[in-house]
């Protein structure tokens, strides 16, 4: 969800507003002067933060799901694949990330947009990342 900058109302991704119930922090601004995204708490209590927080999350049972941090790498996939370590498909990204996330040894996550597959990577398993408008690859900080 964004509330974009000399607007009076936040709207999500797709453009259409939010219901009138939702359970904000501290309700909704009148206007900004920079772009906000929304963000839920603990308490699931939502709240607008400047776009420079953006972060994402996942709702659901994902047990084993260790927090960890990287970059995404949009529209590129690995190449030079030696192994895959896991695959599944049906998956949202997020979802390709928690299965990368239950395995301390995947560097990679590598989601297709179009077929909705994931695939996860183990050290050494892909030389760099090349073009490919349909996948977004996370990387996992190295150490993490």
């Amino acid at each position: 969800m964004t509330f974009r900058a000399g607007e009076g109302n936040p709207v999500w991704h797709d453009g259409t507003r939010p219901a009138p119930d939702l359970p904000w922090k501290d309700g909704v601004p009148k206007r900004t002067v920079t772009p906000l995204v929304a963000r839920i708490n603990r308490e699931g209590r939502l709240s607008l933060a400047p776009d420079i927080y953006l972060k994402s999350s996942l709702c659901g049972n994902y047990g084993g799901f260790r927090q960890m941090q990287g970059t995404t790498a949009h529209g590129q996939q690995p190449n030079n694949l030696t192994t895959t370590v896991h695959s599944a498909s049906g998956l949202t990204y997020l979802g390709c990330i928690a299965l990368c996330g239950k395995d301390i040894n995947c560097r990679a996550a590598a989601f297709d947009t179009h077929y909705l597959t994931c695939r996860t990577f183990g050290p050494a398993t892909y030389s760099r990342l090349l073009p490919n408008p349909s996948v977004k690859t996370f990387v996992r900080l190295a150490g993490l």
